[in-house]
C-alpha cells in the first residue's frame, strides 16, 4: 500500500517519530474532522523524536509531493527520492490559490488552469480545450494546478492513477473524453495539483476520484498551525468581531450574523485578513514585536467590509467602549458612495501617475445605469476641480451577466484596454458590475482570476494606468451565503451600501445622519440648492422615495396596494 511504500523509503534513513508522522500525514491527510496522527500516536511512543527526518508542516508536505523528482534529504551521501500520488488541496473559497502564490510553495512558473463558470463554457468543446492544455504541459514536465474543473476530472482518471507505460524511452498515458482516447507522452517531472473547496469535495466529488489523490487541507489557519502568536491574533480578532456583532438589550443579548455586519465574512476570513496584512506591511512572519500592529491594521481592513447599520449599532454593542474610535475610522474610509471612494483613492494615489489598481466592491443598492455613470463622471470632475487636481480619465462600464463565455468577457476587457493603452496620461476606470452575487459566486471567481491575469500582463508594459473595479450587488438573505467579500492581498475589498451620492436619495450623508434623530434626518437641509425648489427641506420627496424600498421588504401579496396607498398619502397636499 502507499503507506508501506512511504515507510520503505523513510526507513532508508531511520524509523523515527518524524518519519512515521510524515508518512501518516502524507497518506491519510485531508480529513477535516480530525488529525489522523492522533490515531497513530500510541504507536510512536517507542520512537526517537530527536533524530532527523522530514518535516510534516502543511507547506512541507505539499512541497515534497510536488517536487518528487528532487531529493528531499540525503543519508550517507545517497540521495533519497520519494514516490507519491498527485495532490488534492482542500480549501475554503479557493483561498489556496492566494496562499500558493504568496508562500511560493510551488514555482512561479507553474501553470494554473481555472475552469470557466460562464453559462456556455460547460460544453464538450471547452473540455477539449482544457485537455489540450494539459497534454502540452504533461509533455514539457510542468506543474499544473487545476481548479473549478469538476466536469473534467473524469477524463483524467488514467493520469491521476499514474497508469503510465514505457515505450521508446518515454512514458505514455491514455487521455480523452468518453470513447475517444489518444496516447500522450508524459515527462517524469510532470505534477498535477487539484484545488477544490472542501465542501464541494465532500458533496460532489466521487470517492474513486478522491482516493486517487494525496489529500491535504490548505487554508490560512492550517498554514500557521505551528505559530501560537498567529493563533492568538486570530482569536483576538474573532473576539473583536463577536463584540462588534453582539448587542445587549433588556431582554438579553442579540447576536447578528457576522456576514450581516461584515459583508461576505467567511470562516477563514479572519485568518486570511491577518495573513494578507502581514504581506501588506512587509512582514515575513508574525512575532511579539509586530503582532499588535498587524492586529490593529487587520481590524481596519475588515472594518472596510462593515455595513452602515452595524456602525450605527456600535454604541449599543459590546464594543461600545471603542465605538467612537471605530466609527471615526470607518467614516475616514469615505465609503458613503462610489464617487467618494474613488476620490479618496485618487487622493491617496494620484490618478495621473501610472498605476494598476484592483477594487472589489459589494453593495446592497441597484447597479449603476448609463445616467448614473454620467453623474459619477461629473461628480469626479467637480471634486478634482475643488482639489486642484488636473488629469483626464474615462469610465468604461460592462455587466458581467451579459457574457455567455469567458472568451467574450476577456475580449471585451482587452478591447477596452487596447483602445487606451497608448494614452498613459488618461486614467481608465473599468467598472465590472454583477447582479445577484449570492448565486454567481463561481462566475465572479472566474472573472476575478482573469482580471488578475490581465493585470499581470499589463505590469510588463511600460504604460499602464488602469483601475479595475468589480461591483457586486448582494441580496439580503436569511441564511449565510458562501459568497466571500474579502479577496486577499491583490484586491482592495470594501462594502459601499449605496453607490450613488447621498443627495440622489435626498438623504444626509451617513456621517451626519449618525448623530441625528429620525425626524431630523427628514428635516435635513442640504448646504446647496439641488434645483428642486427654493426650499432646502425635501421631506415629502424623501418619504416618496423611501416608500417602495420599505414596502419591498414585505413578504405579503399586498405590496403593490401598499405602495399605491402610501404614495397617495404622502402626495396629498394636506400632508404636513
Amino acid at each position: 500500500c502507499a503507506l508501506e511504500d512511504s515507510m520503505i523509503h523513510n526507513s532508508a534513513i531511520h524509523t523515527t517519530y518524524r518519519s512515521w508522522l510524515h508518512a501518516i500525514k502524507r497518506n491519510f491527510g485531508g480529513i477535516v474532522e480530525m488529525d489522523v496522527s492522533d490515531i497513530f500516536r500510541e504507536c510512536f511512543t517507542g520512537l526517537d523524536d530527536t533524530k532527523i527526518g522530514p518535516l510534516s508542516t502543511p507547506t512541507e508536505l505539499i512541497r515534497v509531493s510536488i517536487e518528487r523528482h528532487l531529493s528531499t534529504y540525503s543519508y550517507n551521501g545517497n540521495l533519497i527520492f520519494e514516490r507519491s500520488r498527485y495532490l488534492l488541496l482542500l480549501t475554503e473559497n479557493l483561498v489556496a490559490l492566494d496562499i500558493i502564490s504568496q508562500s511560493q510553495i510551488v514555482s512561479n512558473k507553474s501553470k494554473i488552469i481555472f475552469g470557466s463558470s460562464f453559462p456556455l463554457d460547460k460544453e464538450s468543446f471547452n473540455i477539449c480545450h482544457y485537455i489540450n492544455d494539459i497534454k502540452r504541459y504533461m509533455e514539457t514536465g510542468e506543474v499544473v494546478i487545476l481548479t473549478n474543473l469538476s466536469n473534467l476530472y473524469e477524463s483524467l482518471y488514467e493520469i491521476m492513477n499514474q497508469s503510465y507505460y514505457s515505450l521508446l524511452g518515454k512514458y505514455w498515458v491514455s487521455i480523452g473524453i468518453g470513447s475517444h482516447r489518444v496516447e500522450c507522452p508524459v515527462d517524469p517531472k510532470f505534477r498535477l495539483v487539484v484545488i477544490a473547496d472542501k465542501n464541494t469535495v465532500s458533496d460532489e466529488f466521487p470517492p474513486p476520484l478522491i482516493n486517487r489523490l494525496e489529500k491535504h487541507i490548505l487554508t490560512v489557519s492550517t498554514l500557521q498551525t505551528d505559530n501560537p502568536i498567529f493563533e492568538e491574533i486570530v482569536n483576538k480578532l474573532s473576539n473583536w468581531i463577536n463584540d462588534f456583532t453582539t448587542v445587549d438589550t433588556q431582554e438579553g443579548p442579540i447576536r447578528y450574523r457576522e456576514d450581516e455586519c461584515f459583508v461576505g465574512l467567511q470562516e477563514d476570513t479572519t485568518a486570511l485578513v491577518i495573513y494578507s496584512t502581514m504581506s501588506l506591511l512587509g512582514f515575513n512572519c508574525i512575532d511579539e514585536s509586530n503582532a499588535n500592529k498587524i492586529l490593529e491594521e487587520s481590524k481596519l481592513r475588515i472594518l472596510r467590509l462593515a455595513t452602515p447599520d452595524s456602525i450605527l449599532r456600535l454604541r449599543k454593542s459590546r464594543l461600545n467602549y471603542e465605538s467612537e474610535f471605530v466609527s471615526k475610522n470607518y467614516f475616514s474610509f469615505k465609503l458613503s458612495s462610489l464617487a467618494d471612494y474613488l476620490i479618496e483613492s485618487f487622493r491617496i494615489q494620484p490618478a495621473d501617475t501610472q498605476s494598476l489598481n484592483q477594487s472589489f466592491i459589494t453593495t446592497r443598492s441597484s447597479l449603476l445605469t448609463t445616467n448614473d455613470i454620467s453623474e459619477l463622471t461629473n461628480d469626479l470632475k467637480e471634486a478634482m476641480e475643488l482639489s486642484n487636481v488636473r488629469f483626464d480619465f474615462v469610465i468604461q462600464n460592462i455587466f458581467l451577466n451579459q457574457f455567455n463565455t469567458e472568451k467574450e468577457f476577456v475580449s471585451t476587457i482587452k478591447s477596452d484596454i487596447y483602445s487606451h493603452r497608448l494614452d498613459c496620461n488618461t486614467k481608465v476606470i473599468i467598472l465590472i458590475q454583477c447582479e445577484e452575487g449570492n448565486t454567481n459566486c463561481d462566475v465572479i471567481s472566474c472573472a476575478k482570476f482573469k482580471i488578475v491575469e490581465i493585470v499581470n500582463e499589463l505590469k510588463r508594459c511600460v504604460n499602464s494606468n488602469f483601475s479595475f473595479i468589480f461591483i457586486v450587488r448582494l441580496l439580503v438573505t436569511e441564511h449565510k451565503s458562501r459568497f466571500a467579500g474579502f479577496c486577499g492581498l491583490e484586491w482592495d475589498s470594501v462594502h459601499i451600501d449605496e453607490l450613488r451620492q447621498p443627495h440622489y436619495n435626498l438623504l444626509p450623508p451617513l456621517n451626519i445622519a449618525f448623530n441625528l434623530t429620525v425626524a431630523e434626518v427628514f428635516d435635513y437641509k442640504f448646504p446647496v440648492m439641488l434645483g428642486l425648489g427654493e426650499e432646502n427641506s425635501f421631506k415629502k420627496t424623501r418619504l416618496q422615495r423611501c416608500v417602495q424600498t420599505v414596502v419591498s421588504n414585505s413578504t405579503t401579496d399586498r405590496g403593490p396596494r401598499r405602495v399605491e396607498l402610501l404614495s397617495m398619502i404622502v402626495s396629498n397636499p394636506e400632508y404636513s
